[in-house]
């Protein structure tokens, strides 16, 4: 598996992308990261959930299927401290 970190792909700057060594057989994986300190009046659950957005509304996943990716995890990450709120679709 190869990881990109930080890489424009889609419309913006992806936090995370995992390229599978075969990607037709298994999963490639698009992370967004999202800390508390710029959500004041929200919850993890909530900062988790425009991580998962942004993925989705700027097409982070493109570069994955370009790539031959068939199968594609988008994961939405909020935390605070230890505290963590992880969504997937």
């Amino acid at each position: 598996m190869a990881v990109k970190s930080n890489r424009e792909a889609g419309f913006g700057r992806c936090d995370l992308i995992l390229f599978p060594k075969e990607p037709d057989k298994t999963f490639g994986v698009v992370m967004e990261f999202k800390t508390m300190d710029s959500y004041e009046d929200k919850d993890l659950k909530a900062c988790a959930e425009d991580a998962l957005q942004q993925i989705q509304k700027r097409e982070y996943a493109l570069e994955l299927q370009n790539a031959g990716c068939t199968k594609i995890l988008q994961i939405g990450i909020g935390f605070s401290g230890k505290q963590v709120e992880i969504l997937g679709g």
